[in-house]
């Protein structure tokens, strides 16, 4: 659909109107793995479909597939409106709401010149006809316009991208003879964006091919000139071929959240999260039963989860429920766990302290599954005596309000079980070393979630629950503190917590992680829990 000659001429024509325009420029500064798209035109960006309605257009299925490359895009079509001709989309470019947006966006498409050419067809009862006097007018007119648009949006914003996209038939229902007469005015048209694309630096994303690729598909209504949804999707496609090589590179960010020992990386974890608390929730920080059942009920409250020593509450944490402004603390365990001393000092910071406990960690788990009063259906059960299973688990367990029971391998005890009668469907964590077949086959619309090890489990785990976005928590596998108090942080951020030794990446998670998109790692603990080197080894 080239024509050398006219795409020449048409060069000669932009240069003259490009010297005519004004200059004037907006700066502002990138962001990393962020990106801000402007989709500016007519209904196809806007997302009219061929049954009168409005959906998802080209602009939404670009957003997507960026997304998909690890981007965060933000996407305003605002000012992609029905009907619009070139002439209305230039008029936008002095509206005070509009120069703001393009002065800010890093990707702008356009898609006008279309309606320049439907809004002069007159319609009769045997389809559409045009008076060819008015041919030179229009192409005239797409060309002048469509110069004045770039050039508008490069005075405003000198590094924004631009892709202005070709035109496809729309009309391929009607008669041979009135195909024979539009379509090489389309593919004028199509010659003069291009054109534009090629005088201002901008990229020409052509259409004409893949629509008529799948006709009946993408345009399904023969009485209506707009694609389905598969036809915006196929659109898409080609805008994001030509984005591809002039995207910015993608940035790994990585921060570590960690103090010298768990209580202070706990304090570190809440400081990362939140600004203030009205309460806070103390756990042991020598064991992991209490604290690990406690995160769905520390989600749900919006608490941090603080860790104490036995006897004493560590000086950072108690600096950190100052710096919070809490007025409420819950313990979990009993006295064994956290004792009266801990509750004592609790108070003398002029807290509400409760305790919710049991005779052992089952009971603590089921009176903290009974405090939660989610309407869940759904429970997370693993073994009382192995964490890794349940640090893997916790963050999503938090999201979806289940709460964490425990179980021994072959008998499930009587706590458990009274919690388990009420309940529909339990999610058991950890291969049959840890929770038998026997057992599971007592309880009702069971599922395992299991993998080869610990690390592997994780990602079985990561799986089942389904994970799409591009941050990733980071913790070691081999200690239950930081990955436990960090697994609510990572719940407030629906992320997942991801299991690695202190120096080394497991097979499974390497695999996992060269399968996901992902560029933004938080790391728990210092450099004795995890190595600098493997946070260099990540983000390479």
């Amino acid at each position: 659909m080239k024509n050398t000659k006219f795409i020449k001429f048409i060069f000669s024509f932009l240069l003259v109107v490009t010297l005519l325009l004004p200059t004037t420029s907006y700066a502002y500064p990138p962001q990393v793995n962020q990106l801000s798209y402007v989709a500016l035109g007519d209904s196809l960006a806007a997302g009219y479909t061929p049954y009168q309605s409005i959906d998802k257009g080209y602009p939404d299925y670009v957003k997507e597939a960026l997304y998909n490359l690890g981007y965060e895009v933000t996407l305003n079509k605002d000012f992609a409106v029905g009907g619009y001709t070139t002439a209305n989309v230039l008029a936008d470019m002095q509206v005070p709401d509009v120069q703001p947006a393009i002065s800010q966006a890093d990707i702008i498409t356009i898609s006008a010149g279309g309606n320049d050419l439907l809004s002069q067809l007159e319609i009769t009862q045997t389809g559409v006809t045009l008076d060819p006097t008015k041919v030179p007018s229009i192409l005239n007119n797409i060309a002048t316009n469509l110069t004045g648009i770039v050039t508008s949006i490069k005075t405003l914003n000198p590094d924004a991208q631009i892709y202005l996209m070709g035109y496809f038939n729309a009309m391929p229902y009607l008669p041979v003879e009135q195909q024979q007469q539009l379509l090489p005015i389309l593919e004028q048209i199509n010659g003069i964006i291009e054109a534009v694309a090629l005088q201002s630096g901008s990229t020409f994303v052509p259409t004409f091919d893949v629509i008529a690729e799948n006709t009946l598909e993408y345009l399904p209504n023969p009485q209506d000139v707009h694609l389905s949804l598969t036809g915006y999707q196929a659109i898409a496609g080609e805008f994001i071929q030509a984005m591809v090589a002039n995207l910015p590179a993608l940035e790994k960010i990585s921060n570590r959240v960690f103090g010298s020992d768990r209580y202070e990386t706990s304090a570190a974890i809440s400081s990362s999260g939140w600004p203030t608390a009205d309460t806070v929730i103390i756990a042991s920080g020598e064991d992991f039963a209490d604290g690990l059942s406690g995160a769905p009920l520390s989600y749900k409250l919006d608490a941090p989860l603080l860790l104490t020593q036995s006897h004493t509450l560590p000086t950072v944490i108690k600096n950190e429920i100052i710096r919070l402004g809490a007025s409420n603390a819950i313990i979990l365990g009993g006295n064994v766990a956290v004792s009266d001393d801990v509750f004592n000092q609790l108070e003398d910071l002029e807290l509400n302290v409760r305790r919710i406990a049991g005779a052992n960690r089952y009971e603590t788990a089921a009176n903290i599954a009974l405090e939660i009063g989610s309407n869940a259906d759904s429970a997370i059960l693993i073994n009382g005596e192995a964490f890794a299973d349940g640090t893997a688990v916790a963050s999503f367990a938090a999201q979806l309000g289940y709460p964490i029971l425990f179980t021994k391998k072959d008998i499930l005890p009587v706590e458990t079980s009274n919690i388990i009668d009420g309940l529909t469907n339990i999610i058991a964590v950890g291969g049959t070393d840890v929770i038998s077949d026997e057992l599971l086959g007592q309880l009702p619309n069971k599922t395992r979630i299991d993998g080869k090890n610990r690390f592997d489990t994780a990602i079985e785990v990561i799986k089942h629950f389904g994970y799409e976005k591009h941050t990733a928590y980071v913790a070691n596998g081999f200690g239950f503190a930081d990955a436990l108090t960090g697994s609510v942080l990572a719940a407030k951020h629906d992320s997942p917590i991801i299991l690695v030794s202190s120096s080394s990446i497991p097979e499974e998670v390497s695999n996992y992680l060269s399968q996901k998109i992902i560029t933004e790692y938080i790391f728990f603990g210092g450099s004795s829990a995890i190595e600098d080197s493997l946070l260099i080894d990540i983000l390479q």
